[in-house]
């Protein structure tokens, strides 16, 4: 690959990430990391499942994923119960204030986009809309 291409994507990352705001740590205003919120994001969409699950799925630390659950539980966002099937294992789901945060990502992230689009006309939006569906395409290819 050309030194140049490497540069413009690292560029880019560089940009995106700072206009996301990720290395804030309170980025969405909720009290909790990009990382915690998607850790309950995660949760939300499995219905219900395991830190095992979270960990592979992320690509997370099990240290740091057990601190993050244990954070959640304390903020009784989410709940835990042992597995029916392999009482070893916890399965986590949220609690109805864990889906009301949900319910504030949500918004907030919406929020997010538009502000971040909000100088592009209707046209560049959704030409921005495909780009992302493409770069998404691409980036998801096998080796």
């Amino acid at each position: 690959m050309k030194k140049s291409t490497i540069n413009n994507i690292r560029e880019f990352n560089r940009l995106y990430v700072n206009l996301l705001g990720v290395l804030n740590r309170d980025a969405l205003h909720l009290n909790y990391s990009l990382t915690e919120l998607r850790i309950v994001y995660e949760i939300n969409s499995a219905g219900s499942t395991s830190a095992k699950s979270i960990t592979e799925t992320l690509s997370l630390d099990e240290g740091y994923t057990s601190r993050i659950i244990t954070k959640l539980l304390k903020d009784k966002i989410v709940s835990k119960k042992k597995d029916i099937t392999d009482k070893r294992i916890f399965i986590l789901e949220l609690t109805q204030e864990g889906l009301q945060l949900v319910q504030q990502i949500e918004k907030r992230s919406d929020d997010q986009i538009i502000t971040l689009l909000s100088n592009l006309n209707e046209e560049e939006k959704e030409r921005f809309s495909e780009l992302t569906v493409e770069l998404k395409t691409l980036l998801s290819k096998k080796k």
